[in-house]
């Protein structure tokens, strides 16, 4: 699994993606961006992630759910995705970015790619 750098003072530290929070509906991590809920000084670059403008609709058991998937903006693959703001209980629409939600195997460790090249 990749790690997630913090940026710190400190010369940086590493969270593992397996400490942040699971979501329960699909696995996939809660990265609330500026801070994981471990340290205010957490962060994740996703200056590289194009997010689909319109949501994709999914049925689920209790109902249904907006997400806008986040895709590499290299390859297109879908790393993770945003829920609509429309989920909570809000009257507009459109991509709430306070809640990346990473697929879980989305992402790859730094030294992982640089051993396969």
């Amino acid at each position: 699994m990749a790690d997630i750098k913090q940026d710190r003072r400190d010369g940086g530290t590493r969270l593992p993606i397996e400490a942040m929070q699971k979501r329960q509906i699909d696995g996939s991590f809660i990265a609330t961006l500026g801070d994981f809920g471990k340290s205010p000084h957490a962060s994740i670059s996703i200056q590289n992630l194009v997010v689909d403008s319109a949501p994709t609709i999914l049925k689920l058991d209790d109902g249904f759910e907006k997400r806008h998937a986040a895709r590499c903006g290299r390859c297109g693959l879908m790393a993770g995705y945003y829920l609509d703001r429309s989920q909570f209980d809000s009257a507009e629409t459109g991509v709430n970015e306070d809640v990346l939600y990473i697929l879980p195997g989305s992402l790859d460790a730094t030294d992982e790619i640089r051993q396969a090249t």
